[in-house]
């Protein structure tokens, strides 16, 4: 049960934020420049707190730990954690920024955690399915104990290393539709006998006289989706979903990520009570109709009670009335984050229509968090200047 708001008072008072863009992910991807690294080391420096400073910037997220193995973590660090001292120097908050829950770049990990390929989802074919096309990023199970631990290892380096305000979980949720792996198959069996003890309930439920049998359940081909493309995956009359078993599926998925979310909410504030934690639930709006309790197995109740605040990367840029009618709001996301007692963290990366983005914020936001640039902005336009100081007033 959602009981009340965060307890952290900084929250409610709003945030403005940059946020860096993954940068050394970037270098994987094949988006970087040969200037790309000094660019990096640069938007660490003290310089770079003060621009931020003068900007009227009241947290920055910094990479913290990415899954691209501690070896290169490492490397960074420094330079992270002076750049840390240097914002709290300055009043300004820190959030660190930590992604592992939806995807792993397994290449640097597996010189490290020899099992890292044990911890990946299988499709019914055995195959692993990876993060849109991105063939060096694999999306891990929440099944796997494991994997589970190394999180907890990552949001421990975090803290030890950056003493943040705030944890940022990045791409939080499933990847895909189904996994078959083992643990899978056990969880969602016990799972399906919990909820349906007796014989005559699995029966009833299920047309079946034991759930010893039942597997992971694989979707028809001829649904409109791609196993790791939420974009493809559409809510309309073509994809309902009446099997009972996937619907078991759907709701066990959307379960396990809600024991999850507290498992990991409370390993955080057991090692930092002081540190928020937020979820960056992706897709939430929703964009294009997508079906987010199918495909990223996110149901809000189960896992807003956990977070002091969740993110929603949703109509970036597309903001206001279109030409064909269209209107492009986030109103029904601030309605969930009223019912849940939880401010939205806003993130646009796309400039043209801020001011409607924070507009919109300021009316209908519990209380406003908004990223408005990369680490490295340097300038913030005159119209946003005014609306960032008419909210602080």
């Amino acid at each position: 049960m959602i009981s009340g708001y965060t307890k952290h008072e900084w929250l409610k008072d709003g945030i403005i934020v940059v946020q860096e863009a993954e940068q050394l992910q970037q270098v994987r991807r094949g988006l970087a420049t040969c200037e790309s690294l000094e660019i990096l080391e640069n938007e660490h420096k003290t310089q770079r707190a003060e621009s931020l400073s003068h900007l009227g910037i009241d947290l920055a997220v910094i990479d913290a730990f990415v899954s691209l193995g501690y070896d290169l973590e490492d490397e960074f660090m420094p330079m992270k954690r002076h750049l840390a001292k240097e914002l709290h120097k300055r009043g300004i908050r820190l959030g660190a920024y930590v992604q592992t829950i939806g995807t792993i770049y397994y290449e640097g990990v597996i010189n490290e955690e020899k099992n890292v390929l044990d911890w990946m989802q299988r499709d019914h074919m055995g195959r692993i399915p990876t993060y849109y096309s991105y063939v060096s990023r694999l999306i891990p199970c929440i099944n796997n104990e494991d994997f589970l631990r190394y999180v907890e290892k990552g949001v421990r380096y975090a803290v030890d290393n950056l003493d943040p305000d705030l944890i940022f979980f990045d791409n939080y949720g499933y990847y895909t539709i189904y996994c078959c792996c083992d643990n899978c198959i056990r969880e969602f069996r016990i799972y399906l006998k919990e909820k349906y003890p007796e014989r005559s309930q699995v029966i009833k439920r299920l047309g079946l006289s034991s759930v010893d049998g039942i597997f992971p359940p694989r979707f028809p081909d001829d649904m409109n989706y791609n196993s790791t493309d939420p974009f493809l995956l559409l809510s309309d009359e073509s994809s309902s979903i009446n099997d009972p078993v996937m619907q078991e599926w759907i709701r066990f998925r959307c379960q396990r990520l809600g024991e999850v979310s507290a498992r990991f909410s409370s390993y955080v504030k057991s090692i930092s009570p002081k540190t928020a934690v937020v979820w960056n639930a992706p897709y939430m709006g929703p964009v294009g109709g997508l079906n987010n309790s199918v495909f990223h197995g996110i149901w809000p109740e189960y896992i807003y009670p956990h977070c002091d605040a969740f993110s929603a990367e949703a109509e970036q840029g597309m903001l206001g009335l279109h030409e064909d009618g269209r209107l492009c709001t986030r109103i029904r996301t601030f309605k969930m984050a009223h019912r849940a007692k939880r401010g939205v963290w806003m993130t646009n990366f796309m400039r043209k229509n801020i001011l409607l983005d924070l507009c919109e914020s300021m009316a209908f936001n519990p209380f406003l968090f908004n990223t408005i640039g990369p680490l490295g902005l340097e300038a913030i336009e005159d119209e946003t200047r005014n609306y960032i100081e008419f909210f602080k007033i």
